[in-house]
């Protein structure tokens, strides 16, 4: 590998968000093509991952178990664009692998041959895949390597990690160590191409896909405001509604005047959305970003065709009434009026294409990132495999530090972090670097422990606590433990400074 390589990325994230008891998982799982005759009221954010990806051609689902980011197939086709010359490395692979085998059946007779096969077979990977540090030029760590958010990201911008969690020459500052993530607990392969080649199962696909990633959020109000830490500039949103209720209220103020039924209110999303847009103008004939599709449920409830088009009809008069003049309105892609129930399953693949068509528009489709990256990236999701949940930002610099990796200046490291918290992979806010959540699903279910509508307040024994909770937002350790323990998240204890 060349250290100018660049691969392109792309990457598809569904938001569901709405009123309670809309449907936002009944339609979740109708677009993956599952039962829904379980379902049950969401509590937090159910993140589902590695279900299904989208041909990046023609916008075509697969939808199954188990589907892999296969970061060897990534590294494939960055390396070698022609099916030809991927054909050609996976034929010098498997070569490599039999002369490695014999040279393994050797091991046990000769060491000193072991030492010279060992040289043999590094020459000869890297004759077959070239380089494996990956190292970025030094000038390329020194200026924007990738806009995100359409924002040209400088190291002037990227100041919010002070000068003081680094020491001079770039190495971490390793005073911190004392921490409960501590550095040597970290799983780091020696040779992580290597690994990352291993752990590969499939050959290069003929087609392109991007992954596709789906996020069900809670719609009781004592969530919402745990929503603004998953929210994102990045993804396509379903705003999902009953058909029955009306768009009524106007204003955000309004909306909560009422806070009650806040929910109910597709302009209170909206506002939320358009906090996270990309530009605060809008280009000609161009919609903002994050796009929205405003999804009506309950079409069943119409039984005759005249009924359901007069109650389209109102319902889109009472959008235009909300939010007609109004900037948050250039977010609306396309409405939708479905039956999680009784609809085919050829209405929910005309939904999936939507989402599609929505997530090839927007600024961050097939951009440039480093190639290094994919390395970083692996190593982030064995350490999760290994049971990480969050690490601090002299763990990640560590990682990021390995010699097939070689990221040694911290604006390439805070862009990468912000890349993949765009993605979904992890939670990672510029201005508390040392609470890195590698897993978002963890931190879904810390705020349900604390925050769930389906607590028995009855039962605990911190009622003042509590009561000073519900109407000041104030949380004290004592009722940090005692929720954590009700709600079997134990998990949690150790983070307890975090949450108050």
């Amino acid at each position: 590998m060349q250290s100018s390589k660049t691969e392109k990325r792309y990457f598809v994230r569904v938001m569901i968000v709405g009123k309670e008891s809309a449907g936002k998982t009944c339609l979740l799982r109708r677009l993956l093509k599952e039962d829904i005759t379980d379902v049950s009221s969401t509590d937090g954010v159910d993140i589902v991952v590695r279900r299904c990806k989208i041909n990046i051609e023609d916008g075509t689902w697969t939808i199954g178990k188990g589907i892999i980011d296969d970061k060897m197939t990534r590294i494939k086709r960055a390396l070698f664009p022609n099916a030809e010359d991927r054909d050609t490395l996976s034929m010098q692979e498997d070569e490599t692998n039999n002369m490695n085998i014999r040279q393994g059946d050797a091991k046990s007779t000769n060491d000193k041959n072991i030492t010279t096969d060992t040289k043999l077979r590094q020459e000869e990977k890297e004759e077959t895949i070239g380089s494996s540090s990956l190292a970025m030029p030094e000038e390329s760590t020194n200026k924007a390597l990738v806009n995100l958010d359409n924002e040209e990201i400088t190291n002037e911008s990227l100041s919010l990690v002070t000068p003081e969690d680094f020491t001079s020459d770039n190495n971490v500052n390793l005073d911190n160590t004392k921490k409960k993530n501590e550095s040597s607990s970290l799983v780091m392969p020696k040779d992580v191409m290597s690994h990352v080649f291993s752990k590969s199962t499939v050959n290069a696909p003929l087609n392109l896909y991007a992954l596709c990633e789906l996020w069900d959020f809670a719609g009781q109000k004592e969530f919402y405001a745990t929503h603004q830490a998953f929210l994102t500039s990045s993804a396509v949103y379903l705003v999902v509604a009953d058909m029955k209720d009306d768009i009524s209220k106007q204003g955000l103020g309004q909306c909560f005047a009422d806070f009650q039924n806040i929910g109910e209110y597709v302009d209170f999303w909206f506002d939320s959305i358009h906090c996270h847009r990309t530009a605060d103008k809008r280009a000609r004939n161009v919609h903002f970003d994050p796009p929205i599709l405003l999804v009506f449920t309950g079409k069943d409830k119409y039984n005759k065709e005249a009924d359901l088009k007069k109650r389209k009809k109102e319902l889109n008069d009472q959008l235009d009434q909300v939010l007609g003049y109004q900037s948050k309105y250039h977010h609306l892609h396309k409405k939708w009026y479905l039956s999680n129930l009784t609809d085919t399953d050829e209405e929910f693949v005309k939904l999936q294409h939507a989402i599609f068509e929505s997530a090839r528009k927007m600024d961050n489709w097939g951009n440039d990132f480093p190639l290094k990256w994919i390395l970083l990236e692996h190593l982030i999701e064995i350490n999760k495999d290994d049971g990480k949940n969050i690490i601090n930002l002299n763990d990640m610099f560590k990682l990021a530090k390995h010699h097939d990796i070689n990221i040694l200046e911290k604006d390439e490291l805070l862009l990468f972090l912000r890349l993949q918290h765009i993605l979904g992979n992890i939670i990672f806010f510029e201005n508390i670097p040392d609470l890195i959540i590698l897993k978002p699903q963890w931190l879904a279910d810390a705020f349900r422990c604390l925050v769930s509508d389906r607590i028995d307040d009855s039962s605990l024994h911190h009622l003042e606590d509590w009561t000073l909770f519900t109407r000041q937002g104030k949380i004290s350790e004592s009722l940090i433990t005692e929720l954590f323990e009700s709600k079997d998240g134990s998990q949690f204890s150790g983070q307890k400074k975090q949450f108050t």
